[in-house]
């Protein structure tokens, strides 16, 4: 005859509010003795725990089969789910967690930790998260660059100083918040545009940037020009610049240009400022100047000299157009604007009663159509 003895394994239930809860849900029967039959629990698939006054959860490493654990509102200083790796939703909001590992969690999706002490927590192995909640905890560094099912991310009330969300998935993020962080200044993300226009819940001293050096620029206080688009039939002269230095390539490359220079063709310009005590801390802006031909025909018409000496030959200085003129202004060398004489009777060098000096002057000319025709032409006296 064969005998066989069946030992029943126990696990270890040393907080008597966990211990009751299992004898409430019929997992244990009383009274209290810090155990619980294995076999009870270690199928559950899932277990909600709230309200409870638990402070040790020492056992929660047997509920190998849990995927779905809920412990809001409980006194739970520290959480061992180590065991636990088919877990899937984490709730564990309003407890005393400052420490948790969830690196052998790896099909973990969703964890809610909110008001909690937590100085740090690594995600690194957690690729599967979708939504996440780490409110009012205490931490400084989160890194999703690997996490591509990202859809809700709230951080708000931490210490974060860095924080990377560069998963190439960015669009998939449906509710973000990372408000009252006061050490977050640069928020890295796919792309700045989108996220400007989708996620408004940030600080204002906080920024969007996609890459290390935009962190940089950002942070630094050196600023730059900038210009609107120019477009124009004619040739273009560059204007007075207070921050910066104009450039045909980006980053202070290329040949810099000078106010004034004369631009003849179409082309892009390039605005660039540096600190010259940090050179990684620099701006730049652009702005593109499409220059046009205007038909030619007899009808144009763009003086490049005039003779104000009433002698009846070239008193003005008169342009013509095939194209209808809406406005012309009439400046000095230092862009000082002397006269917008009507385009059917012309300058004739005088401003402020004053007959203005032989010398060089430029001109704008604004068509009908928005178009723009600069130039330069020169006042002679005899």
């Amino acid at each position: 005859m064969l005998f066989s003895n069946i030992f029943s394994q126990n696990t270890f239930i040393p907080d008597d509010n966990f211990e009751q809860y299992l004898i409430d849900m019929g997992f244990d029967s009383g009274p209290l003795d810090n155990f619980v039959l294995t076999s009870n629990i270690n199928s559950l698939l899932e277990i909600f725990i709230m309200n409870s006054n638990i402070s040790d959860l020492t056992g929660i490493e047997d509920f190998t089969a849990l995927e779905h654990l809920q412990i809001d509102n409980n006194n739970i200083t520290n959480l061992d789910i180590s065991q636990l790796s088919k877990l899937r939703t984490l709730v564990a909001n309003n407890n005393n967690i400052s420490n948790l590992d969830i690196s052998k969690n790896l099909l973990l999706e969703n964890i809610f930790l909110d008001n909690n002490f937590l100085n740090d927590l690594d995600i690194s192995k957690n690729l599967l998260l979708a939504n996440i909640s780490f409110i009012n905890n205490n931490i400084s560094s989160l890194d999703f660059t690997n996490h591509k099912d990202l859809s809700i991310v709230k951080l708000d009330d931490n210490n974060l100083n860095t924080l990377d969300l560069r998963n190439q998935k960015n669009i998939n993020i449906n509710i973000f918040s990372v408000r009252n962080n006061p050490n977050l200044k640069c928020i890295f993300v796919d792309n700045i545009t989108y996220s400007l226009n989708n996620w408004i819940n940030i600080d204002a001293t906080s920024f969007f940037v996609e890459t290390e050096q935009q962190c940089k620029n950002a942070l630094c206080k050196v600023t730059v020009d900038s210009f609107s688009d120019i477009n124009t039939c004619d040739q273009y002269i560059l204007p007075t610049l207070i921050n910066g230095n104009f450039y045909t390539e980006s980053g202070g490359n290329g040949l810099q240009l000078n106010t004034g220079d004369i631009i003849t063709s179409s082309k892009i310009i390039y605005i660039y400022n540096i600190d010259p005590l940090d050179i990684t801390c620099f701006k730049e802006s652009t702005f593109n100047i499409n220059i046009c031909e205007l038909p030619s025909t007899s009808n144009n018409f763009f003086p490049s000299f005039f003779t104000p000496n009433n002698d009846g030959i070239n008193d003005l200085w008169l342009v013509k157009s095939n194209k209808k003129i809406n406005k012309i202004y009439i400046f000095d060398r230092f862009g000082k604007v002397l006269s917008s004489p009507d385009p059917a009777i012309g300058w004739d060098g005088v401003f402020e009663g004053k007959k203005m000096i032989s010398n060089t002057y430029w001109y704008q000319i604004i068509f009908n159509d928005n178009s723009l025709k600069t130039g330069h032409f020169s006042l002679l006296r005899k």
